[in-house]
């Protein structure tokens, strides 16, 4: 089961203040079962192209994809946070899979993160 806690709420001095999850993600050093640690090493530093492939399911992309573009949100707030691009200079390519229409929606959707 993947937990998502991107965005925690704190109570400081009295005060409300939002800290968002970042890199490296607090999820993967928690559990080491998980092996997200191994995904973001490898996007991040060592490959040059991603190829992501998803099928089309009942009009919308998969339930794993969403998961996995939710866990990789701890790479997304560096740039909201700290001005720090990681995944930069990267290639991406999209399979989309599919009996039916919607690839044009399911190909924006997967392009509005990368």
């Amino acid at each position: 089961m993947i937990v998502q806690h991107a965005i925690v709420l704190k109570l400081v001095g009295g005060m409300s203040a939002i800290s968002a999850c970042i890199m490296p993600c607090c999820i993967s050093e928690m559990d080491s079962k998980d092996r997200m640690n191994e995904i973001y090493r490898k996007m991040i530093l060592w490959a040059d192209i991603l190829v992501l492939a998803n099928p089309i399911r009942w009009v919308m992309l998969s339930s794993l994809y969403y998961k996995m573009a939710e866990r990789l949100n701890c790479v997304q707030n560096q740039i909201t946070l700290r001005d720090r691009v990681l995944v930069k200079n990267k290639v991406a390519s999209f399979i989309i899979t599919c009996g039916q229409d919607n690839i044009p929606q399911v190909a924006g959707q997967m392009m509005v993160y990368f």
